[in-house]
């Protein structure tokens, strides 16, 4: 087909020295999720056009960046002296990074420039970073994705003060579409217990195999409603 990909050898070799000495990966971690700076966002913000950087659209809570002070709506536009620019490069920059040791960054805040020194911690497993739990086979019969609905998701989506999951994705055929399931809808509960995360819900996805059923209270931004779902039983 005339396509390649290729994984730098620098990379490759922090990778290959990381498993010869320790037998695992580890990656430096901040605790933040973020948005490049588009000119909309930075205008929007407050800033100069051509502005660059990276601004934070949550800080996990207990995190390095938490401690450190860093807050939503912080851009940062230095890490270590240098700047940052495109996102994928600061996280790339970020996760070679040992966790343990101290950055220093430059943010901009309220049209300031701060420097901010953080102690970076061990990146966790993705599952982690999604919210706590992880895709199972039960949630691939389901036929239904979900991601945690943050304060952030909340408000664009019409759901503040609530929490749950939103539903991301919905398989066509599955029992969730049969069911009249359908992506941005909220799950509130699981079986009568509120859940607040995507961690939560995985667990209680999976207790519930045991009877072969789990039920779901669900909100479209209008109203709420209850779905039974058939699960395979264990």
């Amino acid at each position: 087909m005339g396509v390649g990909f290729a994984i730098p050898i620098n990379m490759a070799k922090e990778v290959y020295e990381q498993l010869i000495k320790g037998g695992k990966v580890v990656r430096g971690y901040l605790g933040i999720t973020y948005k490049e700076l588009t000119p909309d966002l930075a205008a929007s913000l407050g800033f100069e056009e051509g502005a660059k950087g990276v601004a934070i659209n949550e800080v996990k809570e207990g995190s390095p960046a938490e401690k450190a002070g860093l807050k939503r709506y912080d851009v940062i536009v230095e890490l270590e002296g240098q700047p940052v620019e495109k996102g994928t490069e600061f996280l790339n920059r970020v996760s070679k990074l040992e966790p343990g040791s101290k950055v220093q960054l430059v943010v901009l805040r309220d049209n300031k420039r701060e420097k901010v020194t953080v102690t970076l911690g061990t990146r966790p497993p993705i599952e982690e970073l999604a919210g706590g739990g992880r895709p199972s086979d039960v949630t691939e019969e389901l036929g239904l994705t979900v991601q945690t609905l943050t304060d952030d998701l909340a408000r664009r989506l019409g759901y503040e003060g609530q929490t749950g999951v939103i539903v991301t994705r919905v398989e066509s055929g599955s029992e969730a579409a049969r069911k009249g399931i359908s992506p941005g809808m909220v799950i509130l509960e699981v079986n009568r217990e509120p859940i607040k995360d995507t961690k939560e819900f995985y667990q209680a996805v999976e207790k519930s195999t045991k009877k072969g059923t789990i039920l779901l209270l669900i909100g479209d931004g209008r109203s709420t409603f209850l779905v039974p779902l058939k699960l395979a039983k264990k």
